[in-house]
């Protein structure tokens, strides 16, 4: 076996076990899994009670939308919408 073949199963071992400096996927803080989606959960949402909040996707356990105030704070979005093409 050649250096060549050596190298791609070393790289290929890497990659697999994810380990020697190749960042770990986030995890979620009350331990459910992270999701993949189809879209952005935030895509084409604009709450209007109260208006001018800001909406971040979280994506732990399932496709959610979570609401913030203009101080990065945590909000209740009591009535939103999704817009335009999503």
């Amino acid at each position: 076996m050649n250096t060549s073949h050596i190298a791609v199963f070393v790289c290929l071992g890497i990659f697999i076990t994810g380990c020697i400096g190749i960042p770990s996927r986030p995890s979620c803080p009350d331990g459910s899994p992270l999701v993949n989606c189809f879209m952005d959960p935030c895509s084409g949402a604009i709450c209007y009670n109260p208006p001018n909040l800001t909406c971040r996707a979280n994506y732990c356990g399932g496709c959610n939308r979570e609401w913030y105030n203009r101080f990065g704070v945590k909000a209740r979005c009591y009535r939103d919408e999704l817009q335009g093409e999503y």
